[in-house]
């Protein structure tokens, strides 16, 4: 089996009538659908796109009924399928029962899902049977690493060992996150292989938006995505100490701010006495309604255990993953 093609559940030797995609990892679900697009391509002369609610099952069976004026194959897609298959087995029947029995080639029809449909229900097992259900979930492990290998050999490169261990650490970012460093490294790089040092050059210039958006994330109590950005700073070499620098400032800016507006301060003069842009004044007026003084005053608390743990040679990368998640908590 090629190493190079994902997601390697999807066999395209003979098209399929319906396949189902589950799992959250967008990229392998752009890549599954462009692999049918182009399959159905080659045997019917052309594809047209169509995009519809799964839960409109008259839709669905009046669209891969009715040809295209055009010729060509026909695409129909349907996101979040999960909730209407479970809800609406009846609704699928005869779309199912077209696609076993009359089904001529010329159309596919692709379901799109979040998680792992229940093979239990009866629709789910038809769709199995007369089509395919593919997993189009987080790699890990050994495929992690095939598919790392595999973006740089479809880039005319090749990748040192530790450099693709150091690109799997970060592998919540996504795999389209993953892609675009990857895609960096080698435009980057002239020569055939690249290794992990050249990681620190070319990721430096991403970091700064990182900062921001981490920063945002923690105003905003978005646990995922302040760690996703975190884990990016830690992998651009950017130095703990100044990323733990950059929260407190946040921390400092949101209480300031807070002292301010709760003496009845006008958002204006908050920005003179604090010195600060008024998007940051307004980005933190926006969120502060959800986050007491107690809390800040107790972020202030954290952020000095952290700053203590970093300087007496803790694990910095858990310290400050840990201070991520205590300042995104909110309560309930």
């Amino acid at each position: 089996m090629r190493t190079d093609i994902w997601p390697k559940t999807l066999k395209l030797d003979i098209l399929k009538p319906l396949y189902l995609l589950y799992g959250e990892e967008e990229f392998l679900i752009r890549e599954a659908i462009c692999r049918i697009r182009h399959r159905l391509g080659e045997a019917a002369g052309g594809v047209t796109d169509s995009w519809v609610s799964a839960s409109d099952t008259d839709r669905i069976d009046e669209l891969i009924r009715t040809s295209s004026l055009f010729g060509g194959g026909r695409l129909v897609l349907a996101e979040d399928a999960g909730d209407a298959i479970a809800s609406s087995e009846t609704g699928f029947q005869l779309i199912l029962e077209f696609l076993k029995k009359d089904w001529a080639g010329d159309c596919v029809l692709i379901l799109i899902c979040k998680k792992k449909p229940d093979i239990r229900l009866r629709t789910v097992k038809i769709m199995s049977q007369i089509g395919e259900l593919v997993g189009c979930e987080p790699l890990k492990g050994r495929d992690l690493n095939e598919w790392i290998l595999s973006r740089f050999r479809a880039l005319g490169k090749s990748a040192s060992f530790d450099l693709v261990g150091h690109l799997a650490a970060v592998a919540d970012i996504g795999l389209w996150g993953l892609s675009k460093e990857i895609e960096k490294l080698c435009v980057y790089s002239g020569e055939p292989r690249i290794n992990l040092s050249d990681v620190k050059e070319i990721v430096s210039s991403s970091i700064q938006a990182s900062v921001f958006r981490m920063l945002d994330a923690i105003s905003e109590g978005d646990a995922k995505c302040a760690l996703v950005e975190l884990k990016r700073m830690l992998f651009s070499g950017e130095a703990p100490v100044r990323i733990h620098s950059m929260i407190v400032w946040q921390v400092r800016n949101l209480y300031g701010v807070a002292l301010l507006h709760e003496a009845g301060t006008s958002q204006e003069e908050i920005e003179k006495k604090t010195g600060l842009h008024s998007y940051v004044v307004k980005k933190n007026l926006a969120v502060l309604p959800g986050i007491s003084r107690e809390q800040l005053e107790n972020w202030l608390a954290l952020c000095l255990e952290a700053d203590v743990a970093l300087k007496t040679g803790a694990d910095a990368r858990a310290v400050l993953q840990d201070l991520v998640i205590h300042l995104t908590r909110r309560k309930e």
